[in-house]
């Protein structure tokens, strides 16, 4: 919600489950394809995990690497001060101007 123009490249989300030490893990993942490829399977993959117990991947992706971002800015919106929901704005220096993106929270669940 919020962002007025077409997304810069497919997103995908979903939960994976795994077994660790017999601990039944479910945690959230966020795959952007890269931006300026034709074919996204012809593009390198790039893992970001902030890493940390408490720290969300989603932090990183949504305040420094992803193509879209949230920042003070997000806040000073006509969209924003209509529904106070932030404002997603277009990052030019993307990391999926490089390649497609994979974060997840690690170690989960975060």
């Amino acid at each position: 919600p919020g962002y007025p123009h077409m997304l810069p490249s497919a997103w995908y989300s979903g939960f994976l489950d795994y077994e660790l030490n017999g601990t039944k893990i479910h945690t959230h993942y966020v795959y952007v394809e890269a931006e300026t490829a034709e074919d996204p399977s012809d593009v390198p993959l790039i893992y970001w995990s902030n890493g940390g117990p408490g720290a969300s991947s989603l932090f990183g992706l949504l305040t420094e690497l992803g193509p879209l971002m949230l920042s003070d800015l997000s806040l000073k919106t006509k969209s924003y001060k209509e529904t106070g929901i932030p404002t997603p704005l277009y990052n030019p220096d993307s990391w999926t101007q490089l390649g497609s993106v994979l974060i997840f929270d690690a170690p989960a669940p975060v």
